[in-house]
């Protein structure tokens, strides 16, 4: 079956076709019944104890980049987990608020992908797929430690500005503006949360490259 056959919709706004308010929230409730859990966790684990004792064993922004951000060249990631940790250290809402963040990005990353496979592949269901199959994508170890939260943010940034690049190019008249946002959103993706989501910049060319092909034929 063609992709084109599975699709259907209009266009008429920034998100594309407005056949999608239903996909959207069925991918979000999926998200929330499967790591809404995460709430019942108030307590620090794997690495966020070793961040933790950095915070309290220091007194400044510099003394605490330099327990490890400072030597693994990572100041920009390091002084966005100190002023996160800023909530531990000064408020009792450290757990829900790191907790909120975890499940936002979680909901978040795969509804933007939904929308930008969507638009560029012309398929709801194929898009659906795409989305809820990287649901996977945080189901590891890790997802517990609270810190780590810096990670699925560069990732869901990233989508985020794959799909403004898509918007950007969708008409016949190049939004040089929305084009621009999303590679602000791509650079502060590599440089404060996870520089190796700039090997993804590849998928980024190939999206560039299909939508002017279109145009060409």
């Amino acid at each position: 079956m063609p992709i084109n056959s599975l699709h259907s919709g209009g266009e008429n706004n920034i998100f594309g076709e407005n056949n999608s308010i239903s996909f959207l929230f069925a991918i979000v409730c999926i998200a929330i019944l499967s790591y809404g859990r995460l709430f019942l966790l108030k307590n620090a684990f794997g690495d966020d104890l070793c961040w933790l004792s950095s915070l309290y064993g220091t007194d400044n922004l510099k003394d605490f980049l330099d327990t490890g951000f400072a030597q693994l060249r990572r100041k920009t990631q390091g002084t966005f987990l100190y002023y996160f940790l800023w909530l531990h250290k000064n408020t009792d809402y450290f757990y829900l608020i790191g907790r909120s963040i975890n499940i936002a990005t979680v909901a978040l990353t795969p509804c933007f992908l939904f929308l930008f496979v969507r638009n560029l592949l012309k398929s709801d269901l194929l898009a659906f797929f795409i989305a809820i199959t990287s649901l996977i994508y945080p189901l590891d170890t890790t997802i517990t430690w609270l810190l780590n939260m810096i990670y699925p943010i560069g990732v869901m940034l990233c989508v985020i500005s794959f799909y403004f690049t898509e918007r950007a190019l969708s008409k016949e008249n190049v939004n040089w503006k929305l084009l621009s946002l999303a590679l602000i959103i791509a650079g502060i993706s590599y440089t404060v949360f996870i520089e190796g989501a700039v090997f993804l910049e590849p998928a980024r060319v190939a999206t560039i490259g299909l939508i002017f092909h279109r145009r060409s034929i």
